[in-house]
């Protein structure tokens, strides 16, 4: 295997930075580490300067559709596993030996089992091998410092604040930068030094240090299966600069490498890229130091809206949630209206594959009222709707879980930690969704603030079923809002006022739970004593999946709650192929298109136009005397069978 061409470096176009540059990177170095470590395959790759201190990859022989430009096996990536018993070359016995000695909850269980700590180990991993002169990675260390150097998290507190004031988009993405290597020197700093002060000592445990090793480790990490890793070479592919290059390379792990396949044919000579995400300007830049044409989607107002709620909530996701994915979030554009979110495949999905699988702590759902708080609160909802069916106790319970994280309880707001903390970014995403295309939240009740729906709603174009589903859900919020509401007040006064719990939120919540549930009886999973007790559920990032537009894509993800390994998850599998970037889809169910209108505020051509009797239990249950026309009334039995069989 030849060795990279180092010598035959391209220079390509970049914008020069006002400040000074990094240093160049030690290129005959990591040459060497390439040569030493044959078994990375790289035969179609060449290494080229893109900037002051800037790296890219080129293909060096014409690439086809299929050729796998990059192959690393998994011992010579950085991953948590390190610092357990491996016979990885990037292991040793100093950093075993510290394993014990780091933060409990960090090694209650596998570090690769615990997102919440990937990223503190992958830092302490770099500074480790930065920090080690006799490391084989310490000239990948340097490439990766001099490629981040130019980035503006770096910039010293008072030179940021002057140059993104507080209020502009970049001041809190990068403030919140220093804020995390100021975390983890705190976290981390007396024991490293304690056990390994060759390499962490006075002079190297610095927050300029820790924070450009933040910064690296931040802009190079990939996250696949559900582990993070830094992968040397892989993680030099810049971002594309062309719309028609998305795409064009997948990089994935396998059992034993991480593989980065081209999707697209490359003309010898030319730079591979890697798209990253869906980002806009302001995350580019203050992630990556760079925004181009294909991160124009709009951030938000600056420090809420989409970009920082969504950022966070997705740094929840792959840390604390403990959510295993393929699966990245982007816009898609469906015609005649704004761009819709939805889940995109972060790397080719096969039949089979699990596309995401989240534990259900990290899921709303009877389970969920655990505690002192949530555990008076199930109590109390039990002694007043037990009497009434199931369905409808799940229902309430659920809304309840959603204005009780809303509203920030168990610390579930914003600087929350673990589920609680999730569970509040989740809530404010959710405050954030426009509800106004669903009938019962549609525009025109109180002078048109969209959140209520009914009364001043024009609703002339609705059909009978469409009216009667509102009505039902308005009769629910009625109910709900007079039994309920003084329950949740009393019993957790801390968290709710009855100001702050009215006819409108009310509705908002019972709208959120209708349109984003999943009801999953299963009479074989009931009876475990170690199941999750319950048959519903509303599951964060899940819920994002949108109802697919094509046949070709019909019930093509199957969601279940499965025991894996003696452990309950909420997890959805892949019944078909997804190309990586394609949008990954689930179908609600067999509707009619006035029960998706009324339930979701959409419906497509999958849908079909007549009502059934199907569509009307559903959306009453047991509340009706009659469903359609002439239908007379319905017993319980009759309806809960129905459910069932559904």
């Amino acid at each position: 295997m030849s060795l990279l061409p180092l010598l035959s470096l391209l220079l390509l176009c970049a914008p020069a930075r006002p400040r000074s540059p990094p240093p160049e990177p030690d290129l005959a170095g990591f040459s060497a580490f390439l040569a030493a470590h044959p078994s990375i395959s790289h035969r179609s790759l060449s290494l080229v300067a893109a900037g002051p201190g800037q790296l890219g990859l080129a293909s060096s022989l014409p690439v086809s559709p299929g050729d796998t430009v990059l192959s690393v096996p998994l011992e010579l990536t950085l991953s948590s596993s390190l610092l357990l018993p491996s016979n990885s070359p990037l292991s040793s016995p100093d950093l075993r030996a510290l394993y014990p000695h780091l933060p409990t909850e960090c090694t209650s269980a596998s570090p690769s089992s615990r997102p919440s700590c990937s990223f503190d180990h992958l830092l302490l991993l770099f500074l480790y091998h930065r920090f080690t002169p006799a490391s084989p990675l310490s000239a990948y260390v340097d490439i990766a410092l001099a490629s981040s150097g130019g980035l503006p998290a770096l910039l010293p507190p008072a030179v940021l604040n002057a140059e993104h004031p507080p209020g502009s988009p970049l001041h809190l993405p990068l403030k919140d930068e220093h804020n995390r290597a100021s975390a983890w020197l705190a976290k981390y700093g007396r024991v490293l030094h304690a056990r390994l002060p060759a390499a962490f000592n006075e002079a190297t445990l610095t927050h300029r240090r820790v924070a450009e090793g933040v910064a690296a480790v931040g802009s190079r990490r990939f996250t696949k299966a559900g582990v993070e890793r830094l992968v040397p070479l892989a993680d030099m592919l810049n971002f594309p600069a062309e719309p028609d290059r998305i795409g064009c390379v997948a990089c994935d792990t396998t059992a034993e490498r991480f593989e980065c396949t081209a999707r697209c044919a490359f003309r010898p000579g030319e730079e591979l890229t890697l798209y990253y995400n869906d980002l806009c300007p302001a995350q580019a830049e203050a992630k990556y130091g760079f925004s181009s044409g294909l991160t124009s989607r709009p951030c938000g107002p600056p420090g809420g809206g989409w970009d920082r709620t969504t950022e966070r909530f997705l740094g929840w996701v792959d840390g604390a949630a403990g959510i295993e994915h393929r699966l990245r979030l982007r816009t898609f554009d469906y015609g005649g209206g704004a761009p819709v979110r939805g889940a995109a495949a972060s790397a080719r999905i096969r039949d089979g594959d699990v596309v995401v699988r989240v534990p259900m702590e990290s899921a709303l759902g009877m389970h969920s009222f655990e505690g002192a708080e949530l555990g008076a609160l199930h109590e109390k909802l039990r002694e007043a709707l037990g009497d009434r069916p199931e369905m409808d106790f799940e229902y309430v319970a659920l809304a309840a879980l959603v204005l009780y994280y809303d509203a920030g309880g168990g610390w579930g707001g914003l600087g929350g930690a673990g589920a609680a903390g999730g569970f509040g970014l989740y809530a404010r995403l959710l405050r954030e969704t426009d509800l106004n295309h669903i009938p019962a939240m549609s525009r025109g009740w109180e002078g048109g603030t969209g959140v209520g729906g009914g009364a001043g709603a024009d609703r002339d174009g609705w059909d009978e079923f469409v009216k009667e589903s509102v009505a039902v859900k308005e009769e629910y919020a009625r109910r709900f809002h007079e039994e309920v509401v003084p329950l949740l007040v009393e019993t957790l006064p801390l968290t709710f006022t009855n100001d702050q719990l009215d006819y409108r939120k009310v509705l908002w919540a019972l709208t959120i739970v209708d349109s984003r549930y999943f009801w999953i009886p299963d009479e074989e999973r009931r009876a475990d004593p170690a199941a999750p007790p319950g048959d519903s559920y509303v599951v964060p990032f899940v819920d994002m999946m949108n109802f697919p537009s094509s046949e070709d894509k019909w019930a093509c993800v199957r969601c279940d709650v499965e025991k894996v390994d003696g452990e309950y998850y909420f997890q959805c599998t892949a019944e078909c192929d997804f190309e990586e970037g394609e949008e990954v889809v689930f179908y609600y169910g067999d509707h009619c298109k006035s029960f998706m209108k009324s339930q979701y505020g959409f419906y497509n051509d999958l849908n079909y136009d007549e009502c059934g009797e199907d569509d009307w239990v559903l959306l009453g249950l047991d509340s009706w005397d009659g469903f359609g026309e002439g239908e007379g009334e319905w017993e319980e039995e009759e309806v809960t069978q129905v459910e069932r069989e559904l």
